[in-house]
């Protein structure tokens, strides 16, 4: 009984942690992808905002230095969607050896196994 207790409470606090880590992983990637899109209509405004002025050669290097920001955040935002997805395959993968070691173990106790 006290076996089957300590085995309950070790998969809930394992769930539990995934379920944490994917949480602040989603949250902090949102928060990347907010930010970075706000930079990138802000830096894109500009450039439209630019473009249609009369002294041209006085504001190339200022929008050159738009398209460079933009592009940048772009990519960033790119970058931060392919780390999410790389890092919720790695704790998805966390988890089930967690749990499969966890599954050798009811079967080395002799406990039944918990879903």
């Amino acid at each position: 009984m006290d076996i089957k207790f300590k085995t309950t409470k070790e998969y809930k606090k394992l769930k539990r942690d995934f379920i944490k880590d994917i949480f602040l992983l989603s949250s902090v990637t949102f928060l990347v992808v907010l930010v970075g899109s706000a930079f990138l209509s802000f830096f894109i405004y500009l450039l439209i905002l630019s473009w249609n002025d009369k002294d041209f050669s006085h504001y190339l290097y200022l929008q050159l230095l738009y398209i460079y920001v933009s592009v940048i955040v772009f990519m960033g935002i790119i970058f931060a969607i392919i780390m999410y997805i790389k890092y919720i395959f790695e704790i998805k993968v966390e988890f089930y050896v967690e749990k499969g070691k966890l599954n050798q173990y009811w079967q080395i106790e002799g406990v039944d196994k918990i879903e």
